[in-house]
């Protein structure tokens, strides 16, 4: 009997195949097939994940934020499919749905931050994320998502932070009261004026 961790997939395969022609019970080397097939696929999600964490709408947070959490989903993908691997065989758990399923997470989360970021993306859809634009109404609504779509693109040409071109606070001010000199825009609330 080898390790499963020391031989090929096509090693693997045949003996999954030698072990089931003879009724044995081949639950470990069928995980550890599905399961190295799992972590090649996981490869393609991993270099995905960088995507969003680069160039995404994660520009509120920093680079340290950024990396810490590549690193923290890195780390919990590794230890879930530890633990998995321990928790497989002794519980007699399906081999193949659990070989998988930290690909899977890691894969859905993957898309959400994808999602995320190509949201972000968008300009227009920037007030989307305003705590209170949807209670806006009219005129004040319409000037809200420009106002908001200007900071979002403000923010990605100058690549900062959107609360560092204009704050939240003083983007919801100025459709309250919409200012039409400079004197006026300096006293919006919230507004840092530099």
């Amino acid at each position: 009997v080898q390790d499963p961790a020391q031989m090929t997939l096509r090693s693997l395969w045949q003996l999954i195949g030698y072990y089931r022609a003879n009724s044995i019970d081949a639950s470990q080397y069928v995980f550890a097939f599905w399961s190295r097939i799992a972590r090649t696929v996981a490869i393609v999600f991993s270099v995905l994940l960088a995507v969003p964490l680069v160039l995404g709408s994660m520009r509120s947070a920093g680079a340290g934020a950024r990396t810490m959490l590549g690193l923290g989903i890195g780390i919990a993908f590794f230890l879930l499919q530890r633990l998995i691997e321990s928790g497989t065989i002794v519980f007699h758990l399906n081999p193949v749905i659990v070989a998988w399923l930290p690909t899977a997470l890691l894969a859905t989360v993957t898309l959400l931050l994808l999602a995320r970021a190509r949201s972000a993306a968008v300009p227009e859809e920037a007030w989307w994320r305003l705590k209170h634009a949807r209670q806006l109404r009219g005129a004040e609504r319409g000037i809200a998502q420009s106002v908001a779509a200007w900071r979002e693109r403000r923010a990605q040409a100058l690549d900062l932070p959107v609360r560092y071109v204009l704050s939240d606070l003083a983007l919801l001010s100025i459709p309250h009261r919409p200012p039409r000199t400079r004197s006026e825009l300096e006293q919006v609330r919230g507004l840092d004026v530099r």
